[in-house]
């Protein structure tokens, strides 16, 4: 959705004209043949009642914060496999 704001910015359509809202997103996956594929990984063994863990998190989670969000990259397993998927 951000995304589709900034193209519809970039292409001087107004917010009035154009709203990327969920129901839109929901709509633009059905037109294109989108679908939300479930990847399995290592994510479904992380202790997520580890102390250590969980305060390692929360210091990512405030130097990521930092950041506008079209520069930061989620290089987990759905990045890695992306292109591959048909």
């Amino acid at each position: 959705m951000v995304k589709a704001k900034q193209i519809a910015a970039e292409l001087s359509i107004s917010e009035d004209n154009f709203k990327a809202s969920w129901q839109w997103l929901k709509g633009f996956r059905a037109r294109k043949g989108f679908q939300e594929i479930l990847l399995h990984g290592e994510g479904g063994e992380v202790d997520k009642n580890d102390p250590v863990l969980l305060a390692q998190l929360e210091e990512l989670y405030n130097i990521i914060k930092e950041y506008n969000p079209e520069q930061v990259y989620n290089m987990d397993e759905t990045g890695l496999f992306y292109q591959q998927l048909p």
